[in-house]
């Protein structure tokens, strides 16, 4: 029962983390709350969820914390990023 409540607490902090990001936001740099479009992948600068799939379009949502958003954070259209040997290039933002 305690590893229940445990596990029932975790997700509704992730989904109070997830609401209170504005996903509205515009900006030619990514940002929390961006959708990133980069090698073909989209990437949703949020919180961690599993992989999504939208109009036949795989969408990724990943923690701030994590080592690929951290070099996504700030980053501008047409910039590569390089995470793990990978080149990332950034498509588009929004």
């Amino acid at each position: 029962q305690e590893k229940l409540n445990r596990k029932l607490q975790e997700v509704v902090d992730i989904q109070s983390k997830f609401l209170k990001i504005d996903y509205s936001i515009v900006s030619n740099q990514v940002i929390l709350g961006s959708l990133v479009s980069a090698n073909d992948t989209y990437f949703l600068i949020s919180v961690s969820l599993p992989k999504i799939e939208i109009e036949g379009k795989n969408i990724f949502s990943v923690s701030p914390e994590a080592p690929l958003a951290q070099k996504m954070l700030g980053a501008n259209l047409g910039d590569v990023i390089n995470v793990n040997q990978i080149d990332y290039l950034i498509r588009s933002i929004d």
